[in-house]
């Protein structure tokens, strides 16, 4: 496993005299590979430093069982010693958990008071730093010491134990406790994340050769989920199509998927959208690879240009029949993910005022038949700053939309680096989503500011306790999809990010879009690669929001 210390989780000694810490590693890795704790103590150990009485309770690490780090506690209070594993509160990285998380902690501990008692626990707390449940193991008593060392033998006891997070947790500290004033040393300390009551991945479609892509999920009024995803050949100059799949069992299983849009060209980006009334409206938008793919457009060019000339800039088609027929395509003002709904009845989109110019704000009173243009909206600045640094910006692109509770609009943008003017390593230092939202109905807007969101693109869900989620493709290593939680649409600092999964080999993929299910639960949808160097395929995970 891999760990760096450029985003830190402190390591936390919690003495009766005294407090340090050091850099343990990011976080408690989505996966199910254990961390050896005092290994990395072992790594980063010289930073450790135990304050206060004189250096009564101390520690250090030796090379003992394995050839590796063992952990000695020398204790001269008479008092019970006390390790923890975890957050430094005032630190912005934590060690961040989720409801449902399943991990199993283990050791080997040594003593040589014949009195002396040792134990393992989990501490978690609410995102107020409350403590809401402390789960503390069988203490292991050493009282056969004597009869151990009598034998030629020094005896490491092994202990375990395993917790789920309790519901309202959002962190964790891990316990290492020896009591009745005696020494210590410790072993083979290993944390791993055994499961998740509130984590299930699967693969909505999959085929060799195929490139999946640009998915997103909505629902009908009794329930039933449909996702629409990219079918193509490759990312680019590829003839690909838009596939509908259907769930009618909460996304256990799926069907095989139906095309409801294919022209000759490479129809792109889809979006899915479901209004009450059970109105269908998919959006798409099309793109000729001119001069990369002529052969298959031979003698078919008029076609061609009448279609660029229509609908490269994005149309939509319309079903009232839960997707059994369609209608014919309609320009549409595009943007990933599709229109949305607003309380009235309209439909709402964002699209480019003008290629490559300012998002322009529309809406439709007939169900996408026709765009009535309401306003453009500020853009970012082109220079791009962060750790006294400054690099050329793309164009905003791929915003995604919400109307909250209180009849704001809120519009979520993708910003990131010009690739020739910064190098790779520094793309999650500068590639953050920015925010403008509209008191009007979108007749002006507010001047866009960045958020704490460090991926895209966006996807915005309102849930139904009226929090905003955004969730994003985290296109950086750890590859994956994440997702965080605003209460006013916003400001996102009183959440940590929620990591959907973390296990993606390389950053194709991402376009997340989410639902809610009836069940209050979440379903994303999204793209990315099984394996290094396979194709991506279609996915979804069912998780819980946190509280």
């Amino acid at each position: 496993m891999a760990y760096r210390c450029n985003n830190k989780v402190w390591l936390v000694v919690l003495g009766m005299l005294g407090i340090g810490m050091t850099c343990l590693a990011d976080d408690v890795p989505n996966t199910t590979e254990p961390i050896d704790v005092l290994d990395m103590l072992g790594k980063y150990g010289r930073l450790i430093n135990v304050a206060g009485a004189q250096g009564q309770l101390s520690f250090d690490t030796e090379k003992v069982l394995r050839g590796k780090h063992s952990l000695k506690i020398t204790n001269k209070t008479g008092k019970a010693s006390v390790l923890v594993v975890g957050p430094v509160w005032d630190s912005p990285q934590r060690l961040a958990v989720e409801p449902g998380d399943q991990y199993h902690f283990k050791a080997k501990v040594h003593a040589k008071q014949k009195n002396a008692r040792a134990t393992i626990g989990f501490e978690f707390y609410d995102r107020d730093k409350q403590l809401i449940e402390r789960k503390i193991g069988s203490k292991v008593p050493f009282g056969w010491w004597a009869f151990a060392k009598a034998r030629g033998t020094d005896h490491w006891a092994p202990i375990e134990l395993s917790a789920t997070v309790p519901a309202g947790a959002r962190f964790m500290q891990l316990v290492l406790e020896g009591t009745t004033g005696a020494n210590f040393w410790w072993d083979e300390v290993e944390l791993q994340k055994i499961g998740s009551t509130n984590r299930q991945h699967f693969v909505i479609a999959q085929e060799e050769g195929v490139y999946y892509a640009w998915p997103t999920v909505d629902k009908l009024s009794d329930g039933e989920l449909l996702a629409v995803v990219y079918q193509g050949k490759s990312h680019m100059q590829s003839h690909g199509k838009v596939v509908l799949y259907r769930s009618k069992d909460n996304a256990r299983t799926w069907d095989q998927g139906t095309v409801v849009a294919d022209t000759i060209l490479d129809d792109r980006d889809p979006g899915i959208m479901v209004m009450r009334d059970d109105t269908i409206i998919v959006s798409s938008r099309v793109h000729w690879w001119e001069g990369r793919d002529d052969e298959q457009i031979k003698g078919k060019e008029e076609q061609a240009r009448e279609l660029v000339a229509k609908f490269y800039n994005g149309y939509l088609i319309r079903s009232t029949d839960r997707g059994k027929t369609w209608s014919q395509k309609m320009p549409y003002p595009f943007q990933t993910h599709g229109p949305i709904e607003l309380k009235d009845g309209n439909l709402f989109s964002v699209g480019w005022a003008q290629e490559g110019q300012r998002f322009g704000a529309f809406i439709s009173k007939d169900k996408g038949q026709s765009w009535q243009k309401l306003s453009e909206m500020p853009s970012v600045t082109k220079k791009l700053r962060a750790h006294g640094l400054e690099v050329e910006s793309n164009a905003d692109s791929e915003p995604h939309f919400a109307e909250l509770a209180d009849g704001r609009l809120v519009v979520f943008f993708r910003k990131i680096p010009s690739y020739h003017n910064s190098s790779h390593a520094l793309q999650a230092d500068f590639s953050h989503l920015y925010v403008t939202y509209s008191n009007d109905g979108g007749l002006s807007w507010s001047k866009p500011v960045k958020t704490a969101i460090g991926g895209y693109p966006p996807d915005v869900l309102v849930l139904n306790d009226k929090r905003v989620l955004v969730s994003y493709g985290y296109r950086f290593w750890p590859y994956g999809q994440r997702a965080m939680i605003s209460d006013d649409g916003y400001n996102f600092g009183a959440y940590v990010p929620i990591i959907i999964r973390d296990d993606a080999p390389d950053d194709d993929l991402g376009y997340p879009s989410s639902v809610q299910l009836d069940d209050g639960r979440i379903l994303t949808v999204y793209y990315q690669k099984p394996l290094p160097g396979k194709k991506p395929v279609f996915m979804g995970t069912i998780w819980v929001v946190p509280n």
